[in-house]
């Protein structure tokens, strides 16, 4: 089951984490955040969660091709 992360631009200014980790949600962007940070503050993966799908996310233009990054994590 896939894990992914998502990086929006928008007033608040957070990141997302969603699919199979113990807190999926929103979290405050410091500028420090790596994958592996963001899936931490998420609660870290489920039993369920397949480390071989976990993607990033990165936004783009309303009109431009959505970007998705394969992430290399290891518990």
């Amino acid at each position: 089951v896939e894990v992914t992360v998502r990086l929006l631009a928008r007033p608040g200014k957070v990141f997302y984490v969603l699919g199979e980790v113990n807190a999926p949600g929103a979290f405050p962007v410091t500028g420090h955040d790596t994958v592996l940070s963001a899936i931490t503050q998420a609660g870290g993966p489920t039993r369920r969660a397949s480390e071989q799908r976990i993607v990033l996310s990165r936004p783009t233009v309303p009109d431009g091709c959505r970007v998705v990054l394969p992430v290399c994590y290891t518990n």
